[in-house]
């Protein structure tokens, strides 16, 4: 895990799409990083990248069976949807608590 929007598989590191979590120092970090982490534990994981790259992240959806990984860390509490980049299909997942808590990134 790198955070809670970015994790390892094998040697690439994928940047999920469409999710705004908490970056490193702002509230929730841990949690949303925990999230990912939980879901995605000792899991096939498989990903679908989108052919772009973010910095040295490759952009895609993943998925534990048939859980998406980023609906799950938002349904959680621990992200909030990226519209700009999800077209809002996250955003009916989004919790009060998250919305109180977490600052939206202004990209979103």
């Amino acid at each position: 895990m790198v955070d809670g929007d970015t994790l390892w598989l094998g040697r690439i590191k994928v940047r999920l799409n469409g999710i705004d979590a908490p970056e490193r120092g702002q509230p929730r970090f841990a949690a949303a990083t925990r999230a990912l982490r939980d879901v995605t534990r000792g899991q096939v994981v498989t990903r679908r990248l989108n052919g772009e790259k973010s910095y040295d992240r490759y952009i895609g959806s993943c998925f534990v069976g048939s859980v998406d990984v980023a609906a799950f860390v938002i349904a959680s509490g621990n992200a909030l949807d990226c519209a700009r980049y999800s077209g809002g299909r996250y955003r009916s997942l989004e919790t009060q608590e998250a919305r109180r808590y977490i600052t939206q990134a202004p990209y979103c």
